[in-house]
């Protein structure tokens, strides 16, 4: 039961990767935009653009094909006694 539903789980999430990576690039203005009209001064907002400029290249090699085997491994630790989760995560090699 616990390795069916963390694979179902895997699947789902892996379906959903690239657009999460979508997602987070088309927030980027927004975010910025947002974070202009706070107040800040200059230097603390051209310090947050230049995250933003950094942070979907860092995004991407994050959430890439193999992040939903960590999610696997976390939720069943999560949601199961330890002996089940471990026989659950080393069924599925993780």
């Amino acid at each position: 039961m616990a390795e069916a539903m963390a694979r179902k789980g895997m699947t789902k999430y892996g379906k959903k990767i690239p657009t999460m990576q979508a997602n987070y690039e088309a927030a980027r203005e927004i975010a910025i935009t947002g974070y202009e009209k706070v107040g800040f001064k200059r230097t603390r907002v051209e310090a947050y653009r230049r995250a933003w400029d950094f942070m979907p290249a860092n995004y991407k090699e994050k959430v890439t094909t193999g992040v939903e085997r960590k999610w696997a491994r976390k939720w069943l630790y999560a949601m199961f006694e330890e002996a089940t989760a471990r026989s659950a995560a080393s069924a599925l090699g993780l």
